[in-house]
């Protein structure tokens, strides 16, 4: 854990920059959809989230979350990112084009989900 101090002059949380203020806090979490660990997706564990690391990690993302909010006094200072694969190899932009290739794409695009026998549903759940 890292070691806080807090400034006497502010009562905020100093670091080696200087104080933190909460209006200049953000949390951004990357990625946090079934894609990554649901025992339906190609990229997931079989045992699901239960079995896959997440399952330590999001406990402590959602206690890092709650603290973030309480430091900061507002709920849009978390932020979730969402995981959005290219509809199709072709449509991917720049190196994902090369990711999801045939030769190279186990099922990450739209396209390769639905060859992989995934339902519309199953994706917006993954998704």
């Amino acid at each position: 854990p890292m070691n806080v101090v807090t400034s006497e002059a502010s009562g905020l949380p100093q670091f080696a920059k200087g104080a933190v203020h909460p209006n200049d806090v953000a949390l951004v979490i990357i990625d946090m959809t079934p894609l990554f660990y649901s025992n339906l997706s190609i990229w997931g564990c079989a045992g699901g989230i239960s079995e896959s690391n997440m399952n330590q990690a999001w406990p402590q993302i959602l206690k890092l979350a709650d603290a973030v909010r309480d430091f900061t006094g507002r709920n849009d200072s978390v932020f979730l990112t969402e995981y959005i694969p290219a509809e199709s190899p072709l449509a991917a932009p720049g190196v994902f084009r090369y990711y999801y290739a045939p030769g190279n794409d186990f099922g990450g695009s739209i396209a390769g989900m639905h060859k992989k026998g995934y339902s519309d549903a199953e994706i917006d759940y993954l998704l």
